[in-house]
């Protein structure tokens, strides 16, 4: 771009110098220069807005709260492991590092210092000159938002950073992109393979990847995801985890990781020495008492490589001097201090006054139930339903006022303090979705200990608390306290819809194990958010549940606006409110024009996340509810060409899913909704496909249930077509 701008600039001074010159011929050549340049500004745009479309504020905020390695911490990586060596490798097959530990050995810490520091550059360059070397950075948090600790936010993170170093490649992996739209989970994937084989920028990648253990999916699924990022030879990856037989298997060449705990004594004790001396006292009781000086080697010898525990030890230290406690008091505490976290976590606890303990109860199972972290206003709500159980009901929906918010966060802060005894950690950033002031746990092993004494957490709060049925109440309040959403502004509409997810995904938790009243009072939290995102998207010219499908999916389905709360309440698997509005008004099941049945056994894909983490494709007692209350599995939808049933397209689902390569479904569950298909009559279509007339009902239903079933099945529709008059024969093909 500079070179094509001094050539614009040179030729309009030679225009000037010589007169003689066609002006014809100048004026052509700026044109040509100016056009180039105005392609080239074009391209670089382009670059930048892929970019940006990649970038999550909540993507870089793991990485933010890991803390910096002291000085002189972690160099003996490089000098005492086989890591430089690796790094230099140019072996085929070279391709995996692991770094192994316990919880809060320091792994974390020990990535970021890797990943930034100048050796690890300098020693890849010698791997991958004469290429560019591109290094990405992703630490798994399972604590954390969504895409902290998915595959989704891997790849996404991943991407960013490869294409922030070299935009170059934009043109060549993602020609055709909208900047304006979200990246589906196929996107990424495909333009991630396309950066892995790509030959027309030399260049060459090493990801560290830290928190294995803190993958939100299964660990098997996360080793295939490892194999699917090492496509190429040009692709180093640094890892590390906790002890994972998984992980163990997948990194099975012992040269090439190590258990960290190994190397840190002297990094402790360094760090034990720098906290301490941060303090004149202390320096000062040395000097007077040679005693003093051992309990810093002490402090790294009963670590036993815990980092977590190093630190929560110096601040109690560091707490005793400074109230002039002496020599004696020092080596008590650190000898009695819990050898263990959870013994630690547990005297934290046991500290919290007696008046706040109802609420520190109350705090941290929420926060055990929360998908994530929850804004500080979050806690302000908690508080407001203790003396209201109704206040997000009968809140107005109107913006809230930023300025009195933040001036109460100092006050909110010392609370979450004072009831919680710095278990959980408060920190200033904005919130992805509402606001700032983000509440997180101090550190993973706290949410482990919390949900092993969580029984003793439900003894100590209100007989009728229901974490779940709190969280729904605190997401409505928020949605209701929105600034604007606006047709044009896409985060907005995103934040409300992505608030109305969570909301979702608490209201179907809160339905287990409660009584009426809780439904009652979630049914009714549900109607308000409906009513409240109808209200939010009111100048929209399709009701809002049509705007989340069509701005959430690839949906193929009709978007004329006819998609409706009750349908999206399907989909989500709330059967107690989808059971509570048949009941309420039965016509409420034709008031979508597909039919809510075929919403039940075709509902969105798993990603979406309205089902919890475990796959689940269909829901037997929705689809029980809807036939018990008159829905009709040969209910043709006229809109599709070929107007198949809710059956037909059903029995379809079962054949994709049971295709090599796809999730299996159930047996038992996907065998008992198709008896409670046909018992009220499903027809047997004479034909599927026409285009493939081996297809059959029977081969299907024996393909996946096996002939027996299947037998019993076609047993059961025999018997309903006898039933029916010759002229009610149905044929459907697709």
């Amino acid at each position: 771009m500079d070179l094509i701008q001094r050539e614009i600039i040179d030729a309009i001074e030679r225009s000037q110098k010589r007169e003689e010159d066609s002006h014809a011929a100048q004026l052509t050549n700026i044109k040509q220069k100016l056009d180039l340049l105005q392609e080239e500004i074009s391209g670089r745009t382009k670059e930048l807005n892929v970019i940006r479309s990649l970038y999550r504020q909540e993507l870089r905020r793991r990485w933010e709260e890991i803390p910096v390695a002291d000085q002189a911490s972690n160099e003996w990586v490089f000098t005492e492991t086989t890591f430089r060596d690796w790094l230099e490798s140019d072996t085929e097959g070279d391709n995996f590092y692991c770094i192994k530990g316990r919880a809060g050995s320091g792994k974390s810490t020990l990535l970021k210092f890797i990943a930034s520091n100048a050796c690890t550059k300098t020693y890849l360059k010698e791997w991958s000159k004469p290429a560019r070397l591109c290094i990405a950075e992703f630490y798994f948090w399972n604590q954390g938002f969504e895409l902290q600790r998915s595959h989704a936010g891997l790849l996404q993170s991943l991407l960013y950073q490869i294409l922030k170093t070299a935009p170059q490649l934009t043109h060549d992996v993602c020609p055709d992109r909208l900047d304006h739209e979200d990246w589906s989970m196929q996107e990424l994937k495909a333009t991630f393979e396309l950066v892995g084989v790509q030959t027309k920028i030399p260049v060459k990648f090493c990801f560290f990847i830290d928190g294995l253990d803190e993958y939100s999916g299964p660990e098997e699924e996360l080793v295939e995801v490892l194999k699917f990022l090492s496509i190429s030879r040009n692709i180093k990856i640094c890892a590390s985890t906790r002890p994972r037989t998984i992980f163990d298997k997948f990194f099975q060449n012992q040269s090439r990781n190590f258990d960290i705990a190994i190397f840190t004594k002297a990094d402790m004790t360094r760090h034990a020495q720098s906290m301490l001396y941060d303090t004149d006292r202390f320096q000062d009781m040395e000097r007077s008492d040679p005693e003093c000086g051992k309990i810093i080697s002490t402090i790294a010898d009963l670590a036993q490589g815990v980092w977590l525990w190093v630190f929560l030890v110096t601040n109690e230290l560091k707490m005793a001097i400074n109230g002039y406690e002496e020599t004696q008091k020092l080596v008590e505490i650190v000898h009695r201090f819990p050898s263990n976290l959870d013994a630690y976590f547990k005297r934290m606890l046991q500290r919290v006054r007696p008046p706040y303990i109802q609420e520190m109860s109350h705090i941290f199972l929420i926060t055990t139930h929360q998908r994530d972290p929850l804004p500080l206003y979050a806690f302000f709500l908690l508080e407001k339903e203790s003396l209201d159980p109704n206040y997000a009901l009968n809140a107005p929906i109107e913006p809230i006022n930023e300025g009195e918010i933040q001036a109460k966060y100092q006050a909110w802060s010392t609370r979450i303090q004072n009831r919680c005894s710095d278990l959980l950690v408060v920190d200033s950033k904005p919130h992805p979705l509402f606001l700032s002031h983000s509440v997180n746990f101090l550190h993973r092993t706290v949410l482990e200990f919390l949900q092993d004494h969580y029984e003793e957490l439900k003894a100590n709060s209100k007989h009728d608390f229901s974490p779940a049925l709190s969280l729904c109440k605190i997401s409505l309040a928020m949605l209701k306290s929105f600034h604007r959403v606006s047709h044009g502004d896409t985060n907005s509409m995103n934040h409300a819809m992505s608030l109305t997810l969570r909301l979702l995904n608490y209201a179907q938790e809160a339905a287990k194990n409660t009584s009426s009243t809780a439904i009652r009072i979630l049914v009714a939290v549900l109607d308000e958010a409906d009513r409240v995102n109808t209200y939010h998207a009111r100048h929209f010219e399709f009701h809002w549940t049509s705007y989340y499908r069509l701005s959430s999916t690839n949906d193929t389905w009709p978007k004329d606006g006819n998609y409706n709360f009750l349908a999206l309440a399907v989909e989500s698997h709330l059967v107690f409110y989808v059971r509570s509005k048949l009941e309420e008004d039965p016509s409420n099941m034709n008031k979508c024009r597909r039919p809510l049945l075929h919403y039940a056994v075709h509902p969105f894909p798993p990603s979406r996340g309205f089902i919890g983490d475990e796959i689940k494709f269909l829901d037997v007692e929705m689809v029980q509810v809807l036939l018990e209350h008159g829905a009709d599995p040969n209910q043709t939808m006229d809109f599709i060409e070929d107007r198949p049933t809710a059956w037909v397209l059903f029995l379809c689902w079962l054949m994709y899913v049971d295709e090599p390569g796809n999730v299996k479904p159930f047996d038992d569950t996907w065998y008992h909704a198709c008896i409670l298909f046909v018992q009220p009559g499903a027809r047997r279509p004479c034909v599927l496909y026409h285009d493939y007339p081996d297809i059959t009902v029977q081969s299907i239903l024996t393909e996946v249930f096996g002939s027996s079933k299947a037998e019993y099945l076609q047993s059961l529709m025999d018997v309903q077509e006898r039933k029916r008059e010759p002229s009610q024969k149905h044929c459907i093909v697709l």
